[in-house]
């Protein structure tokens, strides 16, 4: 997978040049572990290609989003992000390219 194919043929933009080769790492380990559990079929010849560059974009939305999730200033109250969701977050960039199959079959 290499940056080309993220900006010519996915016509991605949300994702830096630098910051590329980090989060298809993760999303390349995603997708390496659904199929480990899941069985994924690639509806087209381009489709996991496709799928990996959705994972990457929602793997960095992710790492944008963590921290402080709410704050409260009366009764001093401050939640944090966990992360909860974040796989289900995977999951969904993914099944917009990807055919995957969960349980008995």
């Amino acid at each position: 997978m290499d940056y080309g194919f993220y900006t010519d043929i996915y016509l991605g933009s949300a994702i830096s040049q630098k910051a590329f080769p980090g989060l298809i790492a993760r999303a390349e380990a995603f997708l390496n572990r659904l199929k480990s559990c899941c069985r994924v079929e690639c509806a087209g010849e381009e489709s996991e290609k496709m799928a990996l560059c959705a994972v990457a974009e929602a793997v960095q939305a992710q790492q944008k989003r963590q921290g402080i999730k709410s704050t409260s200033v009366g009764g001093v109250s401050v939640s944090y992000d966990t992360g909860a969701g974040s796989l289900r977050g995977l999951y969904e960039a993914a099944a917009v390219y990807l055919d995957i199959y969960r349980g008995v079959g």
